[in-house]
């Protein structure tokens, strides 16, 4: 019996070499398109996550604001410090503390805080934002209608708006957020009278 030789061609090194650098690509490009989705989720995550911090801040400073009693006043010696005399349980958080004499929104360190104080003793305090690149406070005057970022602590007034500017590290943008405050009647301190006759002719 005679054996034929066989006509079956094998692959030649160049040609391996080749099927693997085109299979690399392939892998690399598969690899590379799943790394981009991940961080794409990961980059819409953070900022849902920022976004929602922002709407958290919006929402309690705005029901907290809406809550001064009626005799809570306030002083600013910056526009980073503005202090609530006499707010009572307004800005409370679980573990907050109730017995606080005045109560403090302040940007320091990077961050927007409130803080309870009685007396000159800190009781607790609250990050509300942080990484925050600027921040500044204002308040309109419920007289004169006119905004401040200056209010003697010898002369406290009540504002009619709070308004808080800030930029985050995260955001390209700067924010503006105006918050109002209750009206109450305007109580003046040093008179017994009825306090609906200073009271302000609704909106």
């Amino acid at each position: 019996m005679t054996l034929k030789p066989s006509h079956h061609r094998a692959f030649t090194l160049i040609e391996v070499i080749v099927a693997l650098a085109i299979s690399a690509i392939v892998i690399g490009g598969v690899f590379g398109l799943a790394g981009s989705a991940l961080d794409l989720a990961s980059e819409s995550s953070k900022a849902r996550l920022d976004e929602m911090r922002h709407h958290q801040l919006s929402r309690f400073l705005r029901v907290s604001l809406a809550e001064l009693p009626p005799k809570c006043q306030v002083t600013m010696g910056s526009g980073e410090i503005l202090t609530f005399l006499d707010a009572k349980t307004s800005f409370q958080w679980p573990g907050g503390t109730p017995q606080a004499t005045r109560t403090d929104l302040r940007f320091v360190d990077k961050t927007l805080q409130i803080a309870h104080h009685r007396g000159d003793e800190e009781l607790s305090s609250l990050v509300l934002l942080d990484d925050l690149i600027s921040c500044s406070l204002e308040i309109q005057n419920a007289e004169t209608r006119l905004w401040t970022s200056s209010v003697p602590a010898n002369a406290p007034i009540r504002p009619s708006l709070v308004k808080v500017r800030y930029q985050s590290a995260k955001d390209t943008k700067e924010r503006v957020e105006v918050f109002r405050v209750h009206r109450f009647a305007q109580v003046n301190f040093n008179s017994p009278q009825n306090p609906q006759e200073n009271e302000p002719p609704a909106p």
